[in-house]
């Protein structure tokens, strides 16, 4: 069995169309916005404590790393209101789908 064929590819495009249709565009880019406004002002403050030791400097490099995986949903969201919603999963057990993207985009950052 190839590594490739372990490797499976989110369609981030796809998953922001299905949480907009979901949840509303107004509730996805809101919450998005506030994630990664909010990882920003945590990242200014733990860099400036970065002073102190390396774990400030850790903290707000990883914080800095949400903020930026969260501005381009921001920005694909703003893109799919454009386009349109229609989703390619429609009897394609939706709940399964949303449940993987969870998992995938989710899990590594609840490790650190």
């Amino acid at each position: 069995m190839s590594t490739r064929s372990l490797i499976r590819r989110i369609d981030l495009i796809e998953a922001v169309r299905y949480d907009i249709h979901l949840h509303g565009f107004p509730t996805i880019f809101a919450e998005f916005l506030l994630a990664a406004l909010g990882a920003v002002a945590i990242a200014i403050v733990e860099l400036l404590h970065a002073g102190n030791g390396g774990a400030p400097l850790l903290g707000g490099l990883w914080f800095l790393g949400v903020a930026l995986k969260c501005f381009p949903v921001v920005l694909l969201s703003l893109h799919v209101r454009r386009a349109g919603t229609d989703s390619r999963h429609g009897k394609r057990r939706p709940h399964l789908y949303v449940l993987e993207l969870v998992v995938m985009l989710l899990m590594p950052r609840a490790v650190v």
